[in-house]
């Protein structure tokens, strides 16, 4: 079943030119997601990957009315997503955070604030929240006689673990994670992601992962969607994009991620300057042209969307020369 289904999103954001503009009623606009089309099946781990300020976390947030989008259409298992209280939706969609320090209560026990949000949604009987509590603070490992404790007493990586059992708390469909590992040492980040993707399949989640780590991106996912600008520029199964990739950036980014195995030698490409203002962005053309070995004056004026690649609708690029 599908679980969430977005068509053609936008949020953009009007942007203060500064004072004499503002008495003139000029104004900029910066397209942060500029019709972006993606889906999230049941028991499907979907990863928006890119370099930071490409739009991956707005489209999510806009995606779940954590930010009212601009355009577009979102259904949440089959109803307009709009039919959904922020109470319902809540309980269906939960989201973790790259930092926990600033959703975790200081001043409350861990352990109550998942019992909060076990009471909040009705999830079980009072009498049984307790226990409910204990049973998912071990299966994130965590020992339930630490429920007591502030989370200034928990690491990095134990509040991560926190705030997997909190988002579980509430029995949801489906799981958003933005960037949750980020800054956290690297074998902490493997028993972060192994605990993410054994409940993933244990509870038949859909999960969106929100990154710019190419390696997270491939161990986590399913399929996958490469953004660029508030576009996705390429768009379908992990292994075909990762083994094939076609659009230019996605090749860039994959030749500048480490290989494990020294004994391999992959050609390096090298893009000119770096990601431009989202404000600067022309309105026409691609918006990767300017910073693409491949591109042509046609680059500058086409507006081609994602298309399949050789006619397969499972690998989807935006680029004219593909």
């Amino acid at each position: 079943m599908t679980l969430l289904d977005v068509d053609g999103l936008e949020k953009h954001f009007t942007v203060d030119s500064g004072f004499l503009s503002g008495l003139l009623g000029e104004t900029r606009k910066l397209k942060a997601v500029d019709g972006i089309d993606f889906s999230v099946d049941e028991g499907e781990a979907f990863t928006l990957v890119g370099e930071s300020g490409c739009g991956k976390s707005t489209a999510v947030l806009s995606a779940l009315r954590h930010q009212h989008p601009t355009a577009g259409k979102v259904r949440f298992k089959g109803q307009e997503i709009e039919m959904y209280s922020k109470r319902e939706l809540r309980s269906e969609a939960q989201l973790i955070y790259q930092d926990q320090q600033d959703t975790l209560n200081p001043k409350m026990s861990v352990g109550e604030a998942i019992a909060e949000a076990i009471r909040f949604h009705d999830i079980v009987p009072d009498s049984e929240v307790d226990a409910r509590v204990d049973e998912l603070l071990d299966r994130v490992g965590i020992s339930p006689g630490d429920k007591y404790q502030e989370p200034s007493a928990f690491s990095g990586g134990q509040k991560q673990r926190i705030a997997i059992a909190r988002a579980l708390a509430v029995e949801p469909s489906l799981l958003v994670a933005d960037e949750p590992v980020s800054g956290l040492d690297v074998s902490v980040q493997a028993q972060i992601l192994n605990r993410l993707m054994d409940l993933q399949e244990e509870f038949g989640l859909g999960l969106i992962y929100v990154t710019h780590n190419l390696g997270i991106a491939r161990k986590i996912s399913d399929t996958i969607g490469v953004m660029y600008l508030g576009r996705i520029v390429e768009y379908g199964d992990v292994d075909d994009i990762f083994e094939n990739p076609q659009h230019p950036y996605t090749q860039a980014l994959l030749s500048a991620n480490p290989i494990p195995d020294p004994s391999v030698d992959r050609d390096r490409m090298v893009l000119e300057g770096s990601m431009p203002d989202p404000i600067d962005v022309d309105e026409t053309g691609c918006p990767f042209a300017p910073r693409c070995p491949d591109a042509t004056a046609e680059c500058e004026t086409a507006d081609m969307g994602l298309e399949p690649f050789e006619g397969d609708e499972t690998h989807l690029v935006d680029c004219i020369h593909r």
